[in-house]
């Protein structure tokens, strides 16, 4: 339950600072409450909210024994069945953040229809801090958000596109 509850405020902080709020991640300023009981490998799915001073973030906790994934979206709950999300392995000779790119660019290419290299995920600096990850599909930036996450040997990927 610790780690989902971390997972939880974790994805309520990406959200925010997708959003432009430019907050630093204070794990107490999150209060999270989750449906039911996690049972890793038996009920895969558990739904709750993160409440803070910028408002509610709705969430989606996948527990394996493996791993915790969270997937959030401060729109609305019904949002979180529109999610695009997996968790896989990141190979070994390969770097976490490339990795967990490279795991993206396959549904981000189904999504939209071409092949993998024709998607680019990028994340600029900006007043000595990484923004958020943006989509590009064949250099034109796109409506999708989407969020990044590695720990080593997993790398996990959500998305939701806008448009």
């Amino acid at each position: 339950m610790l780690w989902a509850f971390w997972a939880a405020k974790e994805a309520a902080f990406k959200i925010f600072r997708q959003s432009g709020e430019q907050a630093v991640f204070n794990p107490r300023a999150y209060e999270v409450a989750i449906d039911g009981r996690l049972r890793p490998g038996y009920a895969p799915f558990e739904r709750g909210c993160v409440a803070c001073r910028s408002g509610p973030v709705f969430v989606r906790i996948d527990a394996a024994a493996e791993y915790i994934h969270c997937v959030g979206t401060g729109n609305c709950a019904g949002l979180l069945d529109s999610a695009v999300w997996g968790v896989e392995k990141i190979a070994e000779n390969e770097g976490e953040s490339a990795g967990a790119r490279r795991i993206a660019a396959g549904p981000l290419s189904l999504r939209w229809g071409i092949p993998e290299s024709g998607v680019e995920i990028r994340r600029e600096k900006a007043r000595g801090s990484l923004l958020p990850p943006r989509v590009f599909i064949a250099g034109v930036e796109t409506d999708t958000s989407i969020s990044l996450s590695h720990d080593r040997p997993y790398a996990a990927y959500a998305f939701l596109d806008r448009s």
